[in-house]
């Protein structure tokens, strides 16, 4: 039986616990919490453009050209290793966005095979980056459009989507032209061909 006059607990002074330590704890749980709700909207944001797998987004990385392309280090697509865009500092880069579901993504790859063998030898780095993709689906489609990566033609895979919405693709293809000092000289949503390939290649390739 309990005694009618026990004591009842005295709750902490809060002076004796509001240290240092007690009171970042819940500064640093507010600005995670409001990290994981914007990385989920750019998350949705992106999955919403790129799931529809049709249309073409004309907003797909507007705001990139004239400022330093997004560093990334994302993984092979033959799972050989690491690539990143670091490592081609120097050199102008061809950087394009693109899935085995999507259609245009198919019509401009003969031409960017093409391009890829007209300037790989002058140190013009070509990289293709694939987007909610399976593995399988991706490597066959490299197959079908014999993708030289024997001769440099290099293959990452964005398995987490942070490359994709750093450079704002919201739709494919997308494709950046990286002049050598590392900014994004110029931006083209839809399927390349030969000629807009050539045009925008001469200007990275001037600096």
């Amino acid at each position: 039986m309990v005694e009618a006059d026990a004591a009842e607990p005295t709750p902490p002074d809060l002076d004796e616990v509001s240290g240092p330590e007690s009171d970042s704890r819940p500064n640093r749980a507010v600005v995670g919490a409001v990290a994981g709700v914007v990385f989920a909207a750019l998350i949705a944001l992106l999955t919403y453009g790129l799931m529809n797998r049709s249309d073409v987004t004309g907003t797909s990385g507007s705001e990139r050209p004239g400022e330093p392309a997004p560093a990334f280090s994302l993984p092979e697509l033959d799972e050989t290793g690491t690539v990143s865009l670091g490592d081609y500092l120097g050199q102008p880069v061809v950087l394009n966005f693109w899935a085995s579901w999507c259609a245009p993504c198919r019509v401009e790859m003969p031409h960017l095979v093409e391009a890829f063998r007209a300037n790989h030898d002058a140190g013009v780095v070509f990289i293709g980056i694939d987007v909610q993709d399976s593995l399988n689906d991706a490597r066959k489609f490299v197959d079908d459009f014999e993708v030289p990566t024997d001769d440099g033609y290099i293959l990452v895979t964005d398995r987490t989507g942070v490359t994709t919405i750093a450079y704002g693709v919201s739709g494919l293809p997308a494709t950046f032209f990286v002049d050598a000092e590392g900014v994004v000289v110029e931006r083209w949503v839809g399927a390349v061909n030969s000629e807009i390939l050539e045009e925008n290649i001469a200007l990275i390739r001037q600096g």
